[in-house]
């Protein structure tokens, strides 16, 4: 059995997570994914903060703090990639013709 912190860590974590998600599927913003990728962090550095290091909690939020920072920045890099890199390459196309 897990200790209290780290479970209301987790829980209270995956609930935010999950309303900002949502909102980032019915109206996509920056800052949606910016504040997945910050709770992703958060569940990182919660164990030695909120003191449930060395507990099964421990490698659960680690291992979920590092899939939700890794797909935030994974989606803000391919919002800015498709953004930029296509207005630069229709910039060349319309500059040929």
């Amino acid at each position: 059995m897990t200790n209290a912190p780290g479970k209301f860590d987790l829980l209270a974590s995956g609930a935010v997570i999950a309303v900002v998600s949502l909102a980032a599927i019915i109206a996509y913003k920056d800052w949606e994914e910016w504040a997945n990728f910050l709770l992703g962090l958060w569940l990182i550095a919660s164990p030695w903060l909120l003191g449930f290091a060395h507990t099964r909690a421990m490698h659960f939020s680690i291992g979920i703090g590092v899939v939700v920072a890794f797909l935030a920045m994974l989606d803000l890099w391919l919002h800015y990639d498709a953004t930029h890199f296509s207005q630069s390459h229709q910039d060349q196309t319309s500059s040929q013709h």
